[in-house]
């Protein structure tokens, strides 16, 4: 993922699915896996945005997961 200040419009992208992907600087990113080696080290990181209004009016936080 690369973040582009100057740009609100296309703050965030990155290559999703074999696609550029693009979202503006309120989207939400969301992490559905990441994977990590034995010293906690990053590996793999599965994540999409999310349009900010779209998320707000069809997702649910929660503060753990048991």
């Amino acid at each position: 993922m690369k973040i582009h200040p100057d740009h609100s419009k296309q703050y965030f992208s990155a290559s999703l699915w074999d696609t550029e992907e693009t979202a503006a600087c309120d989207a939400v990113v969301v992490f559905f896996d990441i994977k990590r080696d034995s010293d906690g080290k990053i590996e793999e990181i599965n994540f999409n945005f999310v349009d900010a209004e779209y998320f707000r009016n069809n997702y649910s936080l929660m503060d753990k997961i048991s």
